[in-house]
């Protein structure tokens, strides 16, 4: 029996709704895997549900009140207790995110890496992002070629442990041990549909007060934490608010936030696809109890999707 679903997908999918649906069917517990709705001050523009009023109990949701990191290695420790927690009460542990690294933890087991000397981070930093893609690939290609040429905090990440005596980050390997059997669904939309829904989205996050909520955070610590993680949208409307923007420029902000989403959208695509192939190999290699369902909203009506997936849970406890 698939004793954990995980459900992942890019951004503006619709994984809350379906989530929303799969709950009154079946006994579950939810369990968030998205990096911004960790953050009790991010709200608007996370995209984050109103956790506290839903009918099932959710877990990881407004868990980090300071502008502090969560580990992927943290993150895989509370949802394995939290997933023991959930089945000991007969509930279905229901895992949803978009954040791919978070995701990716689940399957594959990290080890935590060693702190590096701030000083030699801040010298990575000042340089340019191409110049330290290049200089990762001469060092350690591996890792090189996992990472986005234009993903500096990685990059930096990657080479401070080089540079401070540390193993190379490839090193640093994941191993193949998903939490529990698994049902993993990989949630789809038709690009120029995806790209429609986020589209809305962005102007709904607006309208709903996603300046305003910037805003109560500018000049404490999270505007420096939000700038540096580049949390997609909060640092836009830090640069929009630091310039005064005008009307004008408040719809090129729309516009760079809607764009800034879709070239996410479509990382979170690249890597679940990749994700997909190395499950494929180890699912076979090992035998494992895991299965993967892809869906494509577009293409396919979820409820009946639903319904299956209820169907083969309640056959298997049978």
């Amino acid at each position: 029996m698939k004793k954990i679903i995980i459900i992942s997908g890019p951004t503006g999918v619709g994984k809350t709704a379906f989530v929303q649906e799969l709950t009154e069917q079946l006994p579950c517990e939810v369990i968030n895997a998205d990096i911004g709705s960790f953050y009790t001050p991010l709200t608007i523009g996370t995209a984050k549900p109103d956790w506290q009023s839903e009918k099932v109990p959710h877990h990881l949701f407004d868990i980090i009140n300071t502008p502090d990191n969560l580990s992927v290695v943290k993150f895989r420790e509370m949802v394995q207790e939290l997933v023991v927690q959930i089945q000991a009460r007969g509930n279905i542990p229901v895992i949803v995110g978009g954040s791919v690294f978070y995701i990716y933890s689940l399957f594959f087991k990290q080890t935590e890496t060693p702190q590096v000397c701030k000083l030699l981070i801040k010298a990575l930093e000042d340089k340019n992002v191409h110049d330290l893609w290049q200089e990762l690939y001469e060092v350690d290609e591996e890792r090189a070629k996992s990472i986005h040429k234009n993903d500096k905090y990685r990059l930096v990440r990657a080479l401070s442990l080089i540079q401070s005596g540390q193993k190379k980050a490839s090193e640093y390997c994941a191993q193949f041990e998903p939490l529990d059997s698994f049902c993993f669904i990989e949630m789809q939309r038709d690009k120029k549909e995806l790209h429609d829904q986020i589209n809305k989205r962005v102007d709904c996050m607006m309208d709903t007060g996603w300046l305003q909520e910037v805003q109560l955070l500018m000049g404490s610590p999270w505007e420096a934490f939000l700038l540096q993680k580049k949390m997609i949208g909060y640092d836009l409307i830090i640069k929009y608010i630091h310039e005064s923007g005008s009307g004008a420029e408040y719809e090129q902000l729309l516009d760079r936030i809607a764009l800034a989403t879709r070239q996410y959208a479509k990382r979170q695509v690249t890597f679940l696809k990749k994700l997909h192939r190395e499950l494929v190999q180890h699912l076979k290699q090992t035998q494992f109890d895991g299965s993967i369902d892809q869906i494509n909203l577009t293409l396919c009506d979820h409820r009946l999707y639903i319904k299956q997936l209820v169907s083969s849970f309640k056959k298997e406890k049978l």
